[in-house]
């Protein structure tokens, strides 16, 4: 059986789009194991995440999709994934105007086609308690409040400052002086390996430039550094605001390896973050099942 795909990227983020809005969709047969081969770059097509998309039952959005890891498991956010499914059913013809609410096992987003062709997505509201990552208290220092939470994690012979950041998905940012500190890749690893999180976490290393303009490398939770990730920028800019190192008042550009991705947000927790980057086809084809 051939099931069609669409490969997209957005900020060097890479997906396959399965969906039966495209025909054939044996969702039975499009079991772990074999969703894990499709994303495999060696025995598969190759994606950071498989995004599956249909039309929603909920009367709050038109249409949901699934975000599968390449290592199999289901995650509740994804904002790379948000604007490439936007740009995916717009360019299918499905999008009555140039916008519409997605929803994601995180909540309900709202998408919209930018005047530049980029995608404009409303996320979620960022929490910015160390509960709302899944933190055991029983293993990390000091979890300090101040309007938001930060603690430290014990590695070598120093603590690693963290501040917790949830987009619906779980984030922690470190603050960094260089992206390109030999220790990210150690750090990243350690922490992964250890249970400081109960659910395992989305880990950002932020270099803050100016109070607009950030550089910033992700560690997503199943599928290892990625080029880019929205809802890791998303929460890197919340942490950095609610710090007072970054501006409220105007876009923050966050420089990822994949691209660039524009970010607001008021400061306020009951307002939502906005972002807004490119989304792009990259090629079509089928899937032998």
């Amino acid at each position: 059986m051939d099931i069609p795909f669409i490969k997209m990227q957005g900020a060097g983020n890479d997906f396959v789009v399965l969906s039966p809005l495209l025909g054939s969709f044996p969702a039975k047969k499009l079991t772990k194991k074999k969703l894990k081969t499709i994303a495999n770059r060696h025995y598969g097509v190759g994606a950071d995440q498989i995004l599956t998309v249909k039309s929603s039952e909920d009367a709050k959005a038109e249409y949901e999709f699934e975000i599968i890891n390449a290592d199999g498991s289901e995650v509740e956010q994804c904002g790379n994934g948000a604007r490439c499914v936007m740009k995916f059913l717009f360019d299918l013809g499905l999008i009555h105007g140039k916008q519409t609410s997605l929803k994601t096992k995180a909540g309900v987003v709202n998408a919209r086609i930018l005047e530049d062709s980029n995608v404009s997505v409303r996320m979620t509201t960022p929490k910015l308690k160390a509960i709302d990552v899944g933190v055991d208290k029983n293993l990390v220092e000091n979890v300090v409040s101040n309007g938001h939470d930060f603690f430290y994690i014990p590695w070598k012979s120093r603590k690693i400052e963290i501040f917790p950041v949830s987009m619906g998905n779980p984030h922690a940012i470190i603050i960094i002086d260089s992206i390109k500190n030999p220790e990210i890749e150690e750090i990243a690893s350690f922490i992964n390996r250890s249970r400081f999180f109960l659910e395992g976490i989305n880990l950002g290393f932020c270099k803050v430039l100016n109070h607009k303009r950030v550089q910033l490398r992700v560690f997503e939770r199943g599928s290892g550094e990625t080029l880019g990730c929205g809802s890791g920028a998303c929460a890197a800019v919340a942490a950095g605001i609610a710090k007072g190192d970054l501006s409220c008042k105007e876009p923050v550009e966050v420089n990822l390896l994949g691209g660039k991705l524009s970010i607001s947000w008021t400061g306020d927790l009951k307002h939502c973050v906005y972002m807004s980057g490119p989304a792009e086809e990259v090629f079509r084809g089928t899937i032998q099942l």
